[in-house]
């Protein structure tokens, strides 16, 4: 297998993985009341935030694009608005018509 299979298998693995999380998850909030979840999720996003906050004190250029100059940190001038936030958090986005599959 060369690297790029490697890579391939790894991806796949890590998708199927991600999957059968959800999956279970959605089980879960299905089978727990709301106060329980609910608490679960409120700690893992605080902390989320927490250790957000934390990089951008250490790291401010952390947000900066790469594409951005030091006067426009965001990039604004040569960000035309087209581009879908999911590119940027890893995420593969939402389709209903797919999701109404499963």
């Amino acid at each position: 297998m060369d690297g790029s299979d490697e890579r391939e298998a790894k991806h796949e693995r890590i998708r199927r993985q991600r999957h059968e999380f959800i999956k279970q998850w959605a089980e879960y909030v299905r089978t727990h009341p709301d106060e329980e979840w609910g608490e679960q999720v409120n700690t893992l996003i605080s902390s989320q935030i927490e250790s957000a906050r934390h990089f951008e004190d250490v790291r401010p250029d952390l947000d900066r694009r790469p594409d951005a100059s030091p006067a426009d940190p965001e990039g604004s001038s040569s960000d035309t608005g087209d581009t879908n936030d999911t590119e940027h958090c890893g995420s593969e986005g939402s389709d209903p018509d797919r999701d109404a599959e499963r």
